[in-house]
């Protein structure tokens, strides 16, 4: 059964992986991991001379280490999602297969390896898969060790604490606290089971699950390991100017309460088909199939725990007010375990009348057949949509032409293409190397502070500025008209367009600058 898993892991998200250029945000999480390999510099990230800290670091020292291993290509950027990716199958299957008995522990790798919302994330460069992976992980560890909270003190529990401590190390480097909800969910699903087993209440519950060696062990490990390097990284950024990302476009705003109110539903469609599993763990019946024995009442327990889980962390996300399904997506790891306590249901756990629906909605007999329509479904998606949408969305082309166009040695500068699409300037700083002819890309923050030195021309380019006269500029749409409303007329060198931004590689100072080697001037890049 893991044999197949690992095949269908394989199958899923490593083809064609590295087929496309950058998109999206893949630039902000794979440029600084390159640019740490080269310069040696982990800390902190920085992106084109910048200190680049919108995210915490793990994304990028994960891109790193694996560009070591495979170089610095779009493989390696992605290679780090395409494995916690197919991790999280492996730790959903170990984990039913531990709940549920391990001939249901394939539904739930399956499921999770074929959960759409899953598998498009797992093969790009992004930062949700590495969270997610570490956010299972700990989860599971934490609501293991509560499901079997009678079995020994710290001394039976210290490995998973260890695990889930560490776990929960990469989770904080991967993306801060936006998995935590998570982790509070597991807690409290296994309070609420540990309360019902007990007779006590919720409250005692949770009282008696903070205590528990598993939990407070893995935080104490955790917080062990991440305040020293706290201060390291304090330390690092310590008097530079940073580029740091405003916390309160993730909360609640007054203007988004309709989809505040809709996220729960969103993001339970989104993990559809599997999230059809939180139909089962509720009511009397739950209950009653416990009574029949053992490896019932165990089954029952772990299916209602992940079941509470779900809830209680969609509701610590709604108290923070997220309203993006994004953000509150690491709730779905939660989800793929169950599969295997309704395919357990099915073939006889659940009282008749539950068994009977847990049959329609498994497609009984043809037990395959979601299996086989997801993996169509990623067979489409790799293929078709996927290319299409990086030839639309990648901004590898136009950094290709730039770089072609650049002369020895030039010296580019940049804000908005940098904010938007950092991976125009990093193809075009590759191709330009390629040639022989590497070029300087910097990033100009704020932009006012540097518009105003593009505006005189000849003696008078530079004054008031540290952009040097002759440097080149790529710039969107908006900085150019608001040089020109500034009364400059700014010499275009090359044009194009990348997933919708229109750029303008242009000259700072005066006629006596170079121009860009090979490349008329006005020539347009599509």
């Amino acid at each position: 059964l893991a044999l197949l898993l690992l095949v269908v892991i394989a199958l899923v998200y490593w083809p064609l992986l590295g087929a496309n250029g950058l998109r999206a945000t893949e630039g902000h999480r794979a440029i600084p991991g390159w640019q740490a390999l080269e310069s040696g510099v982990w800390m902190p990230t920085q992106m084109f001379e910048a200190a680049y800290v919108r995210k915490p670091p793990g994304m990028p020292w994960a891109v790193g280490a694996m560009s070591w291993l495979l170089g610095e290509n779009e493989l390696a950027a992605r290679s780090v999602s395409a494995l916690a990716a197919g991790s999280m199958a492996v730790v959903a299957m170990l984990f039913a297969g531990r709940w549920f008995g391990p001939r249901w522990g394939l539904a739930a790798g399956l499921a999770q390896a074929l959960m759409p919302r899953f598998f498009t994330v797992g093969r790009t460069a992004e930062i949700e898969p590495l969270l997610c992976a570490s956010a299972q992980l700990a989860a599971f560890l934490m609501l293991d060790a509560l499901l079997r909270s009678r079995e020994g003190g710290l001394r039976r529990h210290w490995p998973a604490a260890l695990a889930a401590g560490t776990a929960m190390v990469v989770m904080a480097l991967a993306k801060g606290h936006t998995a935590m909800p998570v982790l509070v969910g597991a807690v409290v699903g296994g309070a609420a089971v540990m309360a019902r087993a007990r007779g006590a209440s919720l409250w005692k519950g949770i009282g008696e699950a903070v205590r528990h060696p598993g939990v407070w062990g893995s935080v104490a490990f955790m917080l062990a390991v991440l305040t020293p390097l706290a201060l390291l990284y304090v330390q690092a950024v310590r008097g530079r100017e940073l580029v740091t990302e405003d916390v309160s476009g993730f909360l609640l705003r007054f203007d988004d309460v309709a989809r505040w109110l809709a996220m729960p539903l969103v993001v339970v469609g989104s993990g559809l088909p599997v999230s059809l599993a939180l139909l089962f763990p509720w009511g009397p019946d739950v209950a009653r199939e416990a009574a029949l024995g053992p490896d019932d009442e165990r089954a029952a327990h772990a299916g209602r725990a992940l079941g509470v889980a779900f809830v209680v962390a969609i509701g610590v996300y709604m108290l923070f007010g997220v309203a993006n399904e994004r953000y509150a997506m690491p709730a779905l790891v939660l989800l793929p375990p169950l599969v295997a306590y309704v395919a357990r249901g099915a073939a006889g756990g659940f009282v008749p009348l539950r068994g009977r629906i847990a049959q329609r909605l498994l497609l009984h007999p043809a037990r395959w057949a979601w299996p086989v329509l997801l993996g169509l479904g990623v067979a489409v998606y790799a293929s078709v949509i996927d290319p299409r949408e990086a030839q639309e969305r990648s901004g590898k082309a136009s950094g290709l032409a730039i770089g072609a166009s650049l002369p020895d040695g030039a010296e580019v500068w940049a804000d908005g293409l940098i904010n938007a699409k950092p991976e125009v300037l990093w193809y075009a700083q590759r191709r330009a190397g390629e040639q022989g002819t590497p070029v300087r890309v910097r990033w100009m923050r704020p932009w006012a502070r540097h518009a105003a030195v593009m505006v005189g021309a000849g003696a008078g380019a530079g004054a008031g500025g540290d952009l040097p006269a002759g440097t080149l500029a790529l710039l969107n749409s908006a900085e150019l008209a608001a040089l020109k409303e500034l009364g400059a007329a700014p010499e275009v060198l090359l044009q194009g367009r990348a997933d919708r931004i229109d750029w303008f590689l242009v000259r700072a100072g005066g006629p006596d600058a170079e121009a860009g080697r090979g490349t008329p001037l006005g020539t347009t890049i599509e």
